[in-house]
């Protein structure tokens, strides 16, 4: 959940990009996978 109330359902499959300054909590309701890619500038 973003620290503004959103939420969003992540599932098997799906991407996403977490923006700069991101503040939120993850709920991991199962084991899951994680790949991690830090790009910088």
């Amino acid at each position: 959940m973003a620290a503004d109330g959103t939420v969003r359902p992540i599932g098997p499959g799906d991407e996403f990009v977490i923006p700069a300054g991101f503040s939120g909590e993850w709920l991991v309701e199962e084991t899951m996978t994680k790949t991690w890619v830090i790009a910088l500038p």
